[in-house]
């Protein structure tokens, strides 16, 4: 039983939330729009998905930078966060 909590209680703070996978996905889908030549396509999608691979990776590794080694975050070093 004891180690059923443990476990579960480790598994959470473990969420994946496949940001990533999606923003590959999604710049794949835009290439394959320019590959296929439908400019006005590109035109429409370049910037949303564009904006949320910055952000799916930009956002990840900032994380990974604050992170403590307890696996707390910790805003100490960015006044902006307190």
């Amino acid at each position: 039983m004891l180690k059923a909590l443990v476990w579960s209680a480790s598994m959470q703070s473990k969420i994946k939330t496949y940001k990533r996978e999606v923003s590959i996905g999604l710049l794949l889908g835009l290439g394959y729009v320019v590959w296929t030549g439908d400019v006005s396509m590109v035109e429409v999608l370049v910037w949303p998905v564009f904006t949320f691979a910055a952000a799916a990776f930009g956002l990840d590794s900032y994380a990974k930078q604050v992170q403590t080694r307890s696996g707390s975050y910790s805003t100490d070093g960015d006044p902006s966060l307190r």
